[in-house]
């Protein structure tokens, strides 16, 4: 019995242990605080000895295990279990009625966070921090696409004393209000008809059934339903959506509806950097490159002269290193890496594997000298993080929206781009935001000064749902 240093753990580890006892089956463990009197060790090679002495003579095994069986009966006693229980019920406090109308919270205020991917940790993080620190009540609902692709989502949800509920695929073919946690608002980072959203898409809309409040974000520089001219047919059920801009300047074909019930905060995002980067980076300078090339709007000729001009750019600047970071859930080049002949100087970033299981590629952004993507969040990512990016694309005029960053269709473009000085980088950059986001706020109080308006000071102008100006200050 290996024993985690989480709560879970140590508290079903002691459960494991007694049921195994119960069923007169020998255990060996690692210590355990809430099972002081068995005996067990805190060295895995004294627990490999005990292991291989218990299968050479089950006799003696089983000796054991009567023994530990009798201690455990005298302490766990039904008599003393029942006292307990009575002790319990004697001086338990009256239950106080939290719900009014069934699904409409009647408590404080209480939000409900959904992560549904990757790419919702860092935003549903910087939700549930700043909530903390204004003593909202917060409760999380996780995905398992959430969990595979975020091995470190459990353990920072569980530092921050929150226990997630996990949502499978299958909870969706009923309506039950009991998913919603008795919470006052809904909020998902990321949230369409979509079926990569599918699950907080239907959280949504039972939330909406319940009279809960719902709230989403923009999510991305090409977002469903906001600003994305490829997908438009989409919708968003939520009741308020936070983009990064006013309303006002979302192109043209975005729906009334849709714009209607938009409220400008700025992007609400969760920048942090990776501590730990000696098994994926050395001392070397590094330009990051990142790519999406899943993506289905993309052309196998533009996903092959991608892949020969990274490669010639890794020949032409052995004084360089190159590391090829994938979308986390497409992981383009993982899957195709290794059919090519690649230079010394040119690696890949694998998230599946031991070094990258607790690093994302936006906490690798810092490091880098400066960064090449496809189109793609990342070059915001990139630009708020002040290291110089530039985006390679099929062609120029469908990815405007990118202006005033480098648009690199050829090699000589991005050798060109690589050899610049990094300061005309940084001022494009900084004209990029300028042009896609609102500037000097805090997104994540914006957010939820529209979400909770009752837990702060009324100021001369406080947007609400209906409404639709620039939350232009904190």
């Amino acid at each position: 019995m290996p024993v985690g240093d989480d709560s879970f753990s140590l508290g079903k580890s002691g459960n494991r242990v007694l049921l195994a006892l119960e069923s007169r089956t020998p255990v060996v463990s690692e210590h355990l605080d809430s099972l002081d009197w068995f005996e067990s060790t805190y060295d895995a090679e004294q627990m490999g000895k005990q292991l291989v002495s218990a299968l050479r003579d089950p006799q003696a095994a089983r000796k054991d295990v009567i023994d530990q069986r009798s201690i455990a009966h005298k302490i766990f006693n039904l008599g003393d279990i029942a006292e307990s229980w009575s002790d319990v019920i004697e001086h338990a406090k009256p239950y106080r009625k939290t719900r009014g109308e069934y699904g409409l919270s009647v408590s404080t205020s209480k939000l409900l966070v959904c992560i549904n991917n990757a790419t919702d940790r860092p935003i549903a993080m910087a939700m549930v921090d700043q909530a903390n620190r204004l003593d909202i009540e917060v409760g999380v609902v996780v995905t398992p696409e959430a969990c595979h692709r975020n091995p470190r989502l459990i353990e920072d949800l569980i530092s921050r004393r929150i226990s997630p509920t996990f949502l499978q695929r299958t909870d969706i073919r009923r309506t039950d209000f009991r998913w919603l946690r008795n919470a006052s608002a809904l909020f998902c980072p990321s949230e369409s008809s979509h079926p990569a959203h599918g699950l907080p898409h239907w959280l949504t809309k039972v939330a909406n059934s319940a009279g809960v409040k719902t709230f989403t974000c923009q999510h991305g520089h090409r977002n469903i339903c906001l600003t994305d001219p490829t997908d438009r047919h989409h919708s968003i059920a939520s009741q308020t959506i936070f983009t990064w801009q006013d309303p006002d300047l979302l192109p043209s074909w975005v729906d009334e509806d849709v714009r209607r019930r938009c409220v400008a905060t700025g992007r609400i995002y969760n920048h942090t950097r990776a501590e730990n980067t000696d098994e994926i980076l050395n001392d070397r300078p590094t330009i990051g490159i990142f790519e999406n090339l899943h993506w289905k709007q993309y052309s196998n000729e533009f996903r092959e002269a991608f892949v020969q001009n990274i490669l010639a750019l890794a020949e032409n600047n052995s004084d360089l290193d190159f590391l090829v970071v994938p979308h986390p859930a497409g992981l383009w080049t993982i899957k195709h890496a290794n059919t090519l002949e690649v230079p010394e100087n040119l690696n890949f970033f694998n998230p599946t594997r031991s070094a990258g299981r607790f690093i994302t590629g936006a906490e690798l952004l810092p490091h880098f000298e400066k960064i090449l993507t496809t189109p793609s969040t990342v070059a915001v990512d990139a630009a708020q993080v002040a290291v110089p990016v530039a985006v390679i694309v099929p062609n120029e005029s469908d990815f405007e929206d990118y202006l005033p960053l480098q648009l690199l269709t050829e090699i000589e473009q991005i050798q060109g781009y690589i050899s610049g000085h990094a300061k005309e980088e940084e001022r494009r950059a900084r004209e990029f935001l300028k042009a896609i986001t609102l500037q000097d706020t805090d997104p994540v109080l914006c957010a939820l000064r529209a979400i909770f308006p009752q837990h702060f000071v009324p100021t001369e102008h406080v947007s609400v749902m209906n409404e639709r100006p620039t939350m232009g200050t904190a």
